[in-house]
């Protein structure tokens, strides 16, 4: 299982699939140390209201039937910074 970097319009584009949503909420069901910060209801929103100030980075791995067995939602500020959790601090 190899890691998946995305930026930008194509980690958002990955992100709104109906299908990656189904896929996203599957991992976070059975991940018994999910929190409300990795949840598609919160982390799609941040990037909405937040595009303007972050770039969004998702690493992402599946397994090889293609279900997700991996996901970090992740930005960067455009104006410079350092990578950060989706939603870790507000501007």
């Amino acid at each position: 299982m190899k890691p998946i970097l995305l930026t930008g319009r194509q980690a958002l584009d990955t992100l709104a699939s109906d299908e990656f949503r189904e896929h996203w909420r599957a991992l976070y069901e059975r991940c018994p140390w999910a929190s409300a910060c990795q949840h598609p209801g919160f982390v799609l929103p941040w990037y909405g209201l937040y595009q303007e100030s972050f770039l969004p980075v998702v690493v992402l791995a599946r397994y090889a039937e293609g279900g997700l067995a991996g996901l970090l939602t992740l930005a960067v500020p455009r104006e410079g910074g350092a990578i950060m959790r989706a939603g870790e601090r507000q501007v």
